[in-house]
């Protein structure tokens, strides 16, 4: 078989999209949502202007009588714009706890669809090609796993180095100490500190660089199980 049908059904693999719900909103979502943010929106642009008035008025000279009044108008407005912004999710809410059974179940079609339109654009390779792809996918998951495990264990690397390296913080004295020292050369009298730093960059690179693995892992994952559906829809066993 040659190599460009395996580099085509990687290609092909990695031009698709996981689905994600929040892009199959519907009208009353969606409706919502652009409300939310443009309350949001109008309100800190309102803050913005009472901002620079309050500046003008502390730095420069007196507001006028009406300036004030405009002042406090746009304050009060900013507010309840802000208060609107935040009660638009509550109202989604309710409205999700009142027809959750319509909603998961529109969610789980769409879904069905997206993964179809996928399989159905990856029969066209043949099966030895399907099948040694998802070998492939799932070997390299197993070589992800193998190295994050290596570490920290394979579900909480992540999460383990990034609290290791707030405790690193704490114990060399906060951020405070952090800030100092990097604005420092190094020297006989700080070279404590700068090696907490270093060891903290380090930790904190190596969880990070865990969160990152864990996101490709989940990829190559998603990628195997879409392959393997479809084999499954060749009438071949994944």
């Amino acid at each position: 078989m040659s190599l460009e049908k395996y580099k085509h059904l990687l290609a092909e693999l990695e031009r698709m999209e996981i689905y994600r719900p929040s892009k199959h909103r519907q009208p009353f979502e969606q409706g919502v949502s652009t409300f939310s943010n443009f309350t949001l929106g109008l309100g800190l642009f309102l803050f913005a202007i009472l901002t620079g008035l309050a500046a003008y008025q502390k730095w420069w000279d007196e507001l006028g009588v009406g300036v004030v009044n405009f002042a406090v108008g746009i304050g009060i407005a900013s507010i309840l714009l802000t208060l609107l912004s935040l009660l638009s999710p509550l109202v989604l809410f309710v409205w999700y706890c009142r027809r959750w059974k319509s909603i998961t179940y529109r969610d789980l079609e769409k879904a069905f669809e997206h993964d179809f339109d996928i399989v159905e654009s990856l029969k066209q390779f043949p099966v030895e090609t399907l099948s040694y792809t998802k070998l492939w996918l799932e070997t390299r998951v197993s070589r992800f796993e193998r190295r994050m495990s290596f570490f920290f264990g394979s579900k909480t690397a992540a999460f383990s180095l990034l609290f290791l390296s707030l405790n690193l913080v704490d114990r060399v004295g906060g951020f405070e100490v952090l800030t100092r020292t990097i604005g420092h050369k190094i020297n006989a009298a700080n070279f404590g500190d700068w090696l907490a730093v270093w060891t903290l960059a380090f930790v904190l690179g190596l969880s990070l660089a865990a969160l990152v693995m864990r996101g490709l892992t989940a990829k190559y994952i998603h990628q195997a199980e879409i392959v393997g559906l479809a084999l499954e829809a060749r009438g071949e066993h994944a």
